[in-house]
């Protein structure tokens, strides 16, 4: 399996048209960007960790892109303030595996 991919993200968010692309995208790399911040960067794709890296950020970028009129007025402030529990959790999660979803030891 490859990592997180704008074609895996419309097969996920299932509603979601070739329309929808450039929004997708968007929110796909956001979601990236916001586990890099949280100091779990993409892992390579041979990874033990890969799946539950790509379903974090499946959730986080659909979670984006069904909020995305709501979030842009978001004023509650913190970085995690709207972020769901399941991909904190897997956040979590990754963490623990170490930033670069390493062998499992958690030596990276």
């Amino acid at each position: 399996m490859s990592g997180p991919g704008v074609d895996g993200l419309r097969k996920w968010a299932v509603e979601a048209g070739d329309s929808a692309e450039e929004p997708l995208l968007l929110c796909l790399e956001a979601a990236k960007e916001w586990f890099r911040g949280a100091g779990v960067p993409e892992p390579p794709e041979d990874s033990i960790v890969i799946h539950l890296y790509t379903l974090g950020v499946y959730l986080l970028s659909t979670y984006y892109y069904d909020n995305r009129s709501a979030l842009a007025g978001d004023k509650s402030g913190g970085a995690d303030a709207v972020i769901p529990f399941g991909v904190m959790s897997i956040r979590n999660q990754l963490q623990q595996f170490g930033a670069g979803g390493g062998d499992g030891d958690g030596s990276g």
